[in-house]
């Protein structure tokens, strides 16, 4: 088969552009730091690298509620503090009043004492995060704890003392967060688990403790020393709960961390390039396409001239 002039410049044009784009790839990866600059380039490896961008994605939301769970947990753990230390003191005023030396005076001040901490317990079981009340159950637009007319107290329009078997179940529920694809963590403590019903209920307590100092009874607050005791140790119950999910979110979270590198480590195998390799094979296709050019020059010199 005879080679004719018109076959030599066309392969000589094939191995210029094919040369000639190995030359401008490698230029865009090296420039860009990415060995995927399209998805043509690698379709598994874009496939691959699609999913990996989703995984870091999805993490990085689960991630963002591990850290907004503990902020919500640190209110709720908060509020749950200034409630024993209102208990603590609580217990100090019921002791006090049997002292039989204390004055009428400093007894009636115990008494405004304690009805100021029975105030300060609604105000704080009504304590939101963020604009989402902690204690509301599924309410968390609205504050959940408030007096009817009657000084009764109402938890989401129900009467939590003496009414409490009107409470719905929706009512005892608590925000929930997504933090993982089977994992929907609870957060905090409804109005119901943190104020209790009936005769147990914290405000009720106080209520009939600051009558009886009210009506001068101050003999009879020894029964409630006990009963403020019991009131402690429940809220201390539940800040030991409050500090076991912190202490399993900052597991999460350390997890988590680990997971964000190993995935962008993953991410970047696949999708960045190695700048060193990527380097070297620029400057080798480089003195390729150097070559091609120089050795089709010689091979091309006959023109049109040469035959006539």
């Amino acid at each position: 088969m005879r080679v004719t002039q018109g076959m030599m410049t066309n392969s000589f044009l094939h191995d210029l552009f094919k040369t000639n784009d190995k030359f401008q790839l490698l230029g865009k990866q090296l420039s860009s730091r990415r060995r995927i600059t399209r998805p043509s380039d690698d379709s598994i490896g874009t496939t691959r690298s699609l999913r990996v961008r989703g995984d870091v994605s999805e993490l990085k939301q689960f991630s963002k509620n591990v850290d907004d769970a503990k902020s919500y947990l640190n209110t709720v753990e908060s509020s749950l503090s200034q409630i024993e230390t209102m208990y603590i003191r609580l217990i100090e005023i019921a002791e006090g009043c049997l002292n039989g030396a204390m004055e009428d005076t400093d007894l009636k001040s115990y008494s405004e004492e304690a009805k100021q901490l029975q105030d300060e317990l609604v105000n704080v079981a009504n304590s939101s995060y963020a604009g989402k009340f902690i204690f509301g159950g599924f309410n968390t637009t609205n504050a959940p704890f408030k007096l009817d007319d009657n000084g009764n107290l109402m938890y989401n329009g129900i009467d939590i003392i003496n009414d409490a078997g009107s409470l719905n179940p929706s009512d005892t529920e608590v925000l929930s967060y997504q933090l993982a694809d089977s994992i929907l963590f609870e957060l905090g403590f409804s109005g119901v688990d943190l104020m209790g019903t009936g005769d147990e209920n914290l405000y009720k307590i106080l209520t009939d403790f600051t009558t009886e100092l009210e009506a001068g009874n101050f003999e009879n607050a020894g029964q409630f020393v006990g009963k403020f005791k019991d009131s402690q140790n429940h809220i201390l119950s539940l800040e030991s709960e409050i500090g076991a999910k912190q202490n399993r979110l900052d597991y999460m979270s350390e997890r988590y961390a680990d997971d964000s590198l190993t995935l962008e480590d993953r991410r970047m195998n696949i999708e960045d390039i190695d700048m060193a390799e990527t380097i070297s094979d620029l400057k080798y296709a480089q003195v390729v396409y150097q070559a091609t050019l120089q050795a089709n020059a010689m091979i091309l010199q006959p023109s049109l001239l040469n035959y006539l």
